[in-house]
């Protein structure tokens, strides 16, 4: 950051203000002509006070809507051309649409040579020994962050949801449904009850709440990772960690609070 000397008092100044007079750089306490020796103060037209910048006139805010962070200087991303504060400056922060082509343009890499280079002989002893690249944690974080952008971009639901408000899953049918996975984004004031109703409506599958107490089967959600049944009344905020926003659930009906076995059968 940038600073001035003044000529009167010696200190340096982190916001320097230019004399609209002599165009010499004084602190605030000296930048009026009427407090220097501004040649200017013979009766030529001057700024008047309010034309001095202030900190506060000089804060930008952030154009990711749902921020409001202000800050003195707004940080500019070189690939989607939009200003963003410090906390949001960075591509992963900010869903870059660049993060998205990456991946894809990576994909593709790998995709065109196997197209092209693929050997059709099936002796085991020419082909190259398989490398396994070992991922770190910041890849799979930003492997995490791409497909959740590509989930929001697809994913359905209440429109009338606040943004910031939004939990995105992937959402698996019964089996035996002739329905389809789908992106999907709720509340995360919602019961998982309520998840229940939307996605019963959405896909069109009977639904009967009460069914359970009479020994008959009722849909449940279900995590797809572990199996585990997720309680009817339970907010998904308070189930952030075990159904963080871009984990794959489970609808399917069930009589019992047991964990769903054979995962396997439940494919996106």
């Amino acid at each position: 950051m940038s600073t001035a000397r003044d000529l009167y008092n010696g200190l340096n100044d982190f916001l320097p203000i230019t004399c609209p007079g002599c165009q010499q750089v004084f602190c605030r306490q000296h930048s009026q002509p009427s407090s220097h020796d501004c040649p200017a103060k013979d009766g030529r037209q001057l700024a008047t006070p309010s034309e001095v910048p202030s900190a506060d006139s000089v804060q930008t805010s952030c154009d990711i809507a749902e921020c409001s962070r202000h800050d003195l200087v707004a940080v500019l991303c070189h690939h989607c051309h939009k200003r963003f504060c410090l906390k949001h400056r960075h591509a992963v922060d900010h869903d870059c649409p660049s993060l998205l082509a990456a991946n894809e343009t990576a994909s593709t890499k790998v995709t065109v040579p196997s197209l092209y280079g693929t050997k059709t002989s099936t002796d085991k002893s020419d082909a190259p020994a398989k490398i396994v690249k070992k991922v770190g944690t910041k890849s799979a974080h930003t492997a995490a962050k791409v497909a959740l952008m590509k989930l929001k971009m697809h994913a359905v639901g209440d429109k009338a949801i606040p943004q910031m408000d939004r939990v995105h899953f992937n959402a698996i049918p019964p089996l035996g449904s002739t329905q389809k996975p789908v992106g999907v984004f709720f509340s995360n004031r919602w019961a998982v009850g309520r998840v229940v109703d939307y996605l019963a409506k959405h896909w069109s599958l009977s639904h009967n709440p009460a069914a359970a107490s009479t020994g008959g089967k009722r849909l449940q959600v279900y995590c797809h990772n572990t199996g585990d049944v997720m309680e009817m009344p339970v907010l998904l905020r308070d189930l952030s960690d075990r159904l963080p926003s871009g984990a794959t659930i489970i609808l399917e009906y069930a009589s019992s609070k047991d964990s769903l076995p054979n995962l396997d059968q439940y494919r996106l």
